[in-house]
């Protein structure tokens, strides 16, 4: 991304370079052979000032406006020209500069998004440990709830015998009598 905006950057600076080559032309156009402008026209002036009519003096002073107005038009058209060419560059540079924002926003949204899918991962993630480290306490609960079943069976069937011998005793004291029973148990 940092590459596209320095190739942008690059681009501007580029079309900034070409519009002031531009005006230099533009000035170098104004003086193309200044000596030889100034030489025509001071041919023109020449005339004008050696003409010995009116009808020479218009047809010269025609000429002289003829040539003005044609090098303005020819600045004009240069110009005009260069402008155009400006305006292509500035376009072409602002259209690159909101693709490359477009471009921008769309990174960034994936990165949000990327980052929100890394969050809910890791959210996940705890979740699940939590969820493991509950199943691990519940089973090690269930172990201690086995443990204390079989202690309690085994305490159970020890008081199922005590109460069966208890029983027997009372039968056989009920058949013998009390004293023979007691040297017994």
């Amino acid at each position: 991304m940092m590459s596209r905006v320095q190739l942008a950057n690059e681009e501007r600076d580029e079309a900034i370079a070409r519009a002031k080559q531009m005006e230099m032309s533009l000035k170098v156009l104004e003086n193309i052979n200044p000596e030889e402008n100034d030489m025509t026209l001071q041919e023109l002036l020449n005339r004008i000032n050696n003409a010995d009519t009116g009808i020479a003096i218009e047809e010269n002073g025609a000429v002289i406006v003829d040539r003005i107005y044609k090098t303005k038009a020819r600045k004009k058209r240069i110009t005009a020209e260069e402008m155009n060419a400006v305006i292509e560059e500035r376009d072409a540079a602002l259209s690159q500069c909101k693709r490359l924002e477009q471009e921008l926003h769309h990174l960034k949204e994936q990165n949000q998004t990327s980052a929100n899918n890394m969050r809910h991962q890791t959210a996940e993630n705890n979740q699940e440990r939590a969820l493991k480290a509950k199943l691990l306490a519940m089973q090690e609960a269930r172990e201690t709830a086995v443990q204390q079943y079989k202690t309690l069976e085994e305490e159970i069937q020890t008081l199922r015998v005590y109460y069966r011998l208890e029983r027997l005793v009372d039968v056989l004291r009920k058949k013998v009598g009390t004293g023979t029973v007691r040297t017994v148990i």
